[in-house]
């Protein structure tokens, strides 16, 4: 990614610090992390540093939705239950359910309630047209008792 790219990226994620892996410029060094703020790139900062370094663990839980699940998720997020063409337990720590759509533009016309979510954390993806400036669109719901 350029860096207009990468700016433009961390002013859409409006993190207080969004991490970006590189590769290393110095051949010691096993990779390069740049640090963004939504408006300019930081020389450093220690708690995304640490945060980037720390890897994650296994998964604990990997495994398809039961459908019934995956019904009143499709209802919560305002998606057709055919536009949902895969859906899994990803939890590694926190509690999430990955789905996804066959479209970006599935992903961004979702307009969920939260509050029929209950305690579920529904990460959602959808795949842009090629040649978009982007391949995925990612969103990501909870409800009022998760994460």
């Amino acid at each position: 990614m350029s860096e207009g790219e990468i700016q433009r990226f961390a002013k859409w994620t409006n993190l207080a610090e969004a991490t970006f892996l590189q590769r290393p410029t110095d051949p010691a060094a096993d990779y390069r992390v740049r640090f963004f703020t939504a408006s300019q790139e930081l020389p450093f900062a220690g708690h995304p540093a640490l945060r980037t370094a720390f890897a994650a663990p296994p998964l604990a839980r990997y495994e398809s939705v039961d459908e019934p699940l995956v019904q009143q998720i499709a209802q919560a997020i305002g998606a057709a239950r055919e536009g949902i063409i895969d859906s899994s337990w990803l939890v590694n720590g926190p509690q999430w359910i990955g789905v996804r759509l066959s479209t970006a533009q599935e992903v961004l016309a979702l307009n969920p309630d939260t509050a029929d979510l209950g305690s579920l954390a529904v990460g959602v993806v959808g795949p842009h047209e090629p040649g978009h400036d982007a391949n995925f669109e990612v969103r990501a719901f909870s409800g009022g008792d998760s994460v």
